[in-house]
């Protein structure tokens, strides 16, 4: 986990990414946050400053990893927030913490996913797909510079990230005998996502204990970053 901000924690906001992306993505996002909060962006294996290690490729490892780093800091109040994947991620590392330590965030942000039930919908066919269409159908999705994508030796490390990570979702189903984080939850979405339509958001209803709040902005699939004012803006008065 990368701290993006100093002292006089009040909450610890925990950031999770996309997939294939990593902790740059919350990049500038302290600054845009309330006083006291601190965020937390985490690095997942097989990236950034982890690049040696195997990418993890489905989510009961990839928890075991993730739970027991974040022991020592969930004794604060403390706030989930994910993107796409990272939305899947923070969700069910919710319930698991709140399984592990008997204690549920503060508040659940889930942003650019469908709701559990249909995460594996449309990726199924990715993870086996060439290299060159791969890479064709991560460029659709507008969340990686095209200057990254073009360039072969910087994708044959990135690769094998995307790849596990869509192995993730393409084999995710949600488990039936863990109770939802007890917890408010706010979904995001993008009203040009063609990944989480926006009729589909008001699905995660099905998957937390109360109502969730749904909030639609303006973008495609990474509206997090075109629309990253309006969003953060939301995520602030929340916190």
């Amino acid at each position: 986990m990368t701290p993006m901000n100093g002292p006089r924690t009040r909450l610890r906001l925990f950031c999770f990414p996309y997939a294939g992306g990593g902790t740059w993505a919350y990049r500038g996002w302290a600054e845009h946050l309330p006083d006291g909060v601190e965020l937390h962006a985490i690095a997942l294996p097989g990236r950034e400053t982890r690049i040696a290690e195997r990418p993890v490729a489905d989510l009961p490892t990839l928890l075991a990893d993730l739970v027991p780093a974040l022991r020592p800091y969930v004794d604060a109040p403390f706030a989930f927030f994910g993107h796409s994947m990272g939305a899947v991620l923070a969700w069910e590392t919710a319930r698991a913490v709140q399984a592990d330590r008997g204690r549920s965030p503060e508040h659940i942000f889930v942003s650019g996913s469908p709701p559990p039930s249909l995460v594996s919908t449309g990726v199924q066919d990715l993870p086996t797909l060439p290299d060159a269409e791969l890479v064709e159908r991560i460029g659709k999705l507008n969340g990686s510079p095209g200057e990254v994508l073009a360039n072969a030796e910087l994708m044959e490390l990135l690769l094998p990230a995307f790849r596990a990570d869509f192995t993730l979702l393409a084999n995710y189903t949600p488990a039936p005998d863990a109770p939802p984080p007890a917890c408010p939850v706010t979904v995001f979405g993008g009203d040009h996502d063609p990944r989480a339509e926006p009729n589909s958001l008001g699905g995660w209803a099905e998957f937390t204990r109360d109502p969730p709040e749904v909030h639609v902005l303006p973008g495609d699939h990474f509206f997090l970053h075109s629309a990253r004012a309006q969003l953060l803006a939301r995520v602030s008065a929340r916190l």
